[in-house]
């Protein structure tokens, strides 16, 4: 029952995902449920780049209450808010009209968990350790690219573009 969820642990997955049709198309097709299987079992922040950026990005965020984070933007150099910048998870906000019965549960690792999509997000709340103050982070959308390692494995190496 709901007591054997932990409260103190969330899982982020990436929402709206979709996989470019061809390299010089501007289409996607929905990701089908194999697909986010696998970008969610074997994808990390090593496997995901921006487009644009070049910032890694993970797919399927397992956070619990002061677990240590990593900021990957200069949001506020001045305020101790920049690349590298060591801070801890402390909470998530949702948006209007989403409430923790909307949470998909999950088994990771033989216990269950609750999981948000992006997409409910609001932003999530972390400490900043230099400051010594709390910080909100909003969610971004945008173009990744994925290298897949399962494919590796099955002796074919392909990268494709997601949004």
């Amino acid at each position: 029952g709901d007591s054997q969820i932990p409260g103190h642990t969330i899982i982020i997955r990436a929402s709206d995902l979709g996989w470019k049709k061809s390299t010089k198309s501007r289409e996607y097709m929905p990701f089908n449920r194999l697909g986010k299987d696998v970008l969610f079992s074997y994808c990390g922040d090593a496997h995901v780049q921006e487009t644009r950026s070049g910032r890694r990005v993970d797919p399927f965020m397992k956070l619990y209450y002061d677990r240590p984070l990593m900021m990957n933007t200069n949001r506020d150099v001045m305020g101790s808010e920049a690349n590298g910048t060591s801070c801890r998870f402390r909470s998530v906000r949702l948006k209007e009209g989403v409430t923790n019965d909307d949470a998909e549960l999950m088994r990771v690792d033989g216990y269950w968990v609750r999981s948000f999509c992006c997409s409910q997000l609001e932003s999530i709340i972390v400490y900043n350790e230099y400051s010594k103050k709390e910080t909100e982070i909003e969610p971004k959308s945008g173009s990744c690219v994925v290298s897949f390692p399962l494919l590796g494995i099955l002796g074919v190496t392909r990268t494709h573009k997601i949004r």
